[in-house]
């Protein structure tokens, strides 16, 4: 159709006026339409680009932050801080051996968290030893996830066979921490076994240690 006005514009004006009138008006009025269409475009082109670079360099700022965390000592970190890294520095690690990574879990039962200040409060977090893994009166982590099992959270069920925890002082660094549980046996396999999937991590206020309770979720 536009051929056709552009032909029909080329024909003689006075055999043509009302062609020539026609094709002129549309001419007039859809360009700018067109013009403003293309520059939409663009427009939006370039959002998408602005977009994926700043979550880009959003991505990579985290990962860096969450690196640099690695190097600090546990105790100059707040709790979520020391929560998030030391998840990621233990999936980095599942992740180099092709095992799933495990989900860092809210410890809405208290598991970690009652047992980290079982251990300050009680003195025995000066020197972690294996025998601070077992309470006064001899109860391990399985007998604590049970008691747990009393308020189950619908999105946090754990199996009660399938659970251990990690000990350590917060008097290092996180990959200090890390680096010393994997040229441990015990705590190496907690966090190369492929059952685990769910973690608690729980470091109480004004403690010397840090509490990491490996669960298998139920699907």
């Amino acid at each position: 159709m536009y051929n056709y006005y552009v032909y029909m514009l080329s024909c003689p004006m006075k055999k043509n006026i009302l062609a020539s009138v026609i094709v002129w008006a549309w001419l007039i009025l859809a360009t700018p339409s067109i013009w403003l269409s293309q520059s939409w475009k663009k427009i939006q082109d370039n959002k998408k680009e602005i977009a994926a670079d700043l979550s880009s360099v959003q991505t990579k700022k985290s990962i860096n932050y969450q690196d640099s965390l690695l190097d600090i000592r546990i105790d100059s970190l707040s709790l979520n801080e020391l929560r998030y890294c030391l998840t990621q520095g233990i999936n980095k690690i599942r992740t180099k051996q092709w095992l799933a990574p495990v989900k860092l879990l809210d410890d809405v039962n208290g598991v970690a968290q009652n047992y980290s200040l079982y251990l300050s409060e009680n003195k025995m977090d000066d020197t972690i030893t294996w025998e601070d893994h077992f309470d006064k009166e001899g109860n391990s982590v399985l007998e604590r996830v049970k008691w747990a099992w009393v308020s189950i959270d619908t999105e946090c069920r754990w199996d009660c066979k399938k659970t251990w925890e990690n000990l350590a002082s917060s008097h290092m660094t996180v990959q200090q921490m890390i680096d010393l549980w994997m040229k441990s046996t015990s705590h190496r396999w907690n966090i190369l076994w492929k059952s685990f999937d769910g973690v608690w991590v729980w470091h109480a206020k004004w403690s010397k240690n840090v509490v990491l309770v490996f669960v298998n979720l139920v699907k």
